[in-house]
């Protein structure tokens, strides 16, 4: 039995969950112990083929940014259900809340998505990248830092700034 459960735990280290489940069915028909038990519970909870496995993986798999929020290409959608999509998978594939081994990649991977999609110009650079187009231009103002508002600067730049002048103002002290 012990046997059967250090093969299963090698095949679970390297992703092998159906055999690992097999030879642990295995292990337990002989010597039922709280180690297999344990690592039973954790492959049908967070295994390849558990739910949790089978979302990261449908994410990883998916071959553009649309199919992952299940969105027809280049078609417009409303940007709130895209969020709703969004918001459903992020919770489920947080790595904090699924101990499944690819969440964490989808995570990323669903997050760099969604950013891209609702964002209009990255959105129309991905669309020409999908389609093999040169990406289309900058629009004006993009990617450049706000200016301050026509109140003035922020309180925060405020103090930002009487820091800088005092730092200025100290004598150097390099004696």
């Amino acid at each position: 039995a012990q046997n059967a459960f250090e093969k299963a735990r090698t095949h679970s280290d390297a992703g092998q969950d159906a055999i690992a489940l097999k030879i642990l069915n295995i292990s337990l028909r002989l010597y039922e112990t709280p180690e297999a038990l344990a690592l039973k519970e954790w492959i049908e909870a967070w295994g390849a083929d558990s739910p949790a496995g089978l979302k990261a993986r449908s994410v990883l798999q998916a071959r553009n940014y649309y199919e992952i929020f299940d969105i027809q290409c280049f078609a417009p959608f409303p940007i709130p259900s895209l969020k709703k999509k969004y918001l459903t998978l992020s919770r489920d594939l947080h790595p904090d809340k699924s101990k499944a081994r690819q969440a964490e990649d989808a995570f990323k991977l669903l997050g760099l998505a969604h950013s891209t999609l609702t964002d209009e110009y990255q959105k129309a650079r991905y669309d020409c990248k999908l389609q093999g187009l040169p990406p289309p231009p900058k629009p004006a103002g993009y990617g450049e830092p706000a200016t301050s508002s026509p109140a003035g600067p922020s309180p925060r730049e405020q103090r930002r700034r009487q820091r800088e002048e005092q730092q200025q103002e100290e004598p150097a002290e390099d004696a």
